[in-house]
């Protein structure tokens, strides 16, 4: 056990106590009191790891006396401690701070695709400099070490994250907007889907514009697609909640162009991103439509990879690594 975590240790005895229960020659060295090694290592993780675990730790030995523990097991375990992490420490913030909602956009999947992702594609890899960057505004960090103020003279000391909704960087924010955008269309042509970029949805100005059409067999989506920063002073009060900020946003591209796409017809979708990289639950609902059309034409993997989990990595990279140009 002292080589390994305590997650590791359990997870891997409930593999192959089946196998070893045969051999305990007695109920009684199964008990806290137990001189038998990998017992006492056992009672050690369950008051490491309490929460997750069974309420007592004798109960280990006959969950897994007959059978092995399910596959995913350890997955299982090391979620509900991170949630029950994630929990303290957003209790430990204030509810209208920066870190609140940081810590509540980082709880979704998407914010860690990055992260998780193996590099098995050039796409699936950033620069040593874009990695940092990321990673420290993840942390609630300055974007580097000594950079203290923006070009805005903003202070980074008090406003770490400032630079993401700086006035004077904003055609950093339209580049990531594109790069996003393209990165969509993209995979969604290599899918058989086509798409046609800035349709009109309407007479009028350019507010009247969508960022693309897709057309699907059944159905034409409009896609207007955007990113919000949940720790901006505007958004701090919705940013309470998981979600918060992308959630407005959603609503806000829905009031001004649902009706009219219904009009026409097609359906409107509006695809959200946070800067730290949760996801809106509507861009979620079309990107696994866009899968499900994807498989539809015949084209179910990209690079040995299914399309959901292709383009969800592919937009996940994209929004980091731009976080390195807006500084540029």
């Amino acid at each position: 056990m002292y080589h390994v975590s305590p997650v590791a240790y359990w997870c891997a005895l409930s593999q192959y106590y089946h196998l070893i229960s045969p051999l305990v020659p007695s109920p009684d060295v199964l008990l806290a009191d137990s001189k038998v090694p990998f017992v006492q290592s056992l009672y050690k993780c369950h008051t490491l790891l309490l929460g997750p675990t069974p309420p007592r730790p004798e109960n280990f030995f006959c969950d897994f006396k007959d059978t092995p523990a399910a596959a995913g097991y350890q997955r299982k375990l090391l979620l509900a401690i991170n949630a029950s992490r994630l929990k303290t420490l957003i209790s430990l913030t204030d509810r209208l701070s920066s870190d609140r909602a940081r810590f509540n956009s980082l709880s979704d999947k998407h914010s860690s695709s990055w992260l998780s992702t193996p590099p098995i594609s050039p796409l699936f890899t950033l620069p040593d400099q874009s990695f940092a960057i990321a990673s420290r505004l993840r942390l609630g960090l300055p974007p580097v070490e000594d950079l203290k103020h923006c070009i805005c003279s903003a202070s980074l000391i008090s406003n770490p994250l400032h630079f993401l909704t700086c006035n004077l960087l904003r055609s950093s924010v339209i580049s990531r907007h594109d790069r996003l955008f393209q990165c969509l269309a993209r995979v969604a042509r290599l899918t058989g889907t086509t798409v046609e970029s800035e349709p009109r949805l309407a007479a009028g100005d350019e507010g009247s514009r969508a960022d693309g059409k897709f057309y699907f067999t059944s159905l034409s989506n409009f896609v207007d697609l955007c990113v919000v920063h949940p720790a901006a002073a505007s958004y701090l009060a919705l940013a309470v909640k998981p979600l918060g900020a992308a959630s407005k946003r959603e609503k806000d591209k829905s009031l001004l162009y649902e009706r009219v796409a219904q009009s026409q017809g097609a359906l409107f979708h509006p695809v959200v991103y946070e800067t730290f990289g949760a996801l809106g639950s509507r861009g979620a609902i079309f990107i696994s439509r866009l899968a499900d059309e994807a498989i539809a034409n015949g084209v179910p993997m990209i690079e040995d990879q299914p399309v959901k989990q292709f383009l969800s990595r592919t937009l996940s990279f994209t929004l980091q690594s731009m976080k390195y140009r807006e500084l540029n």
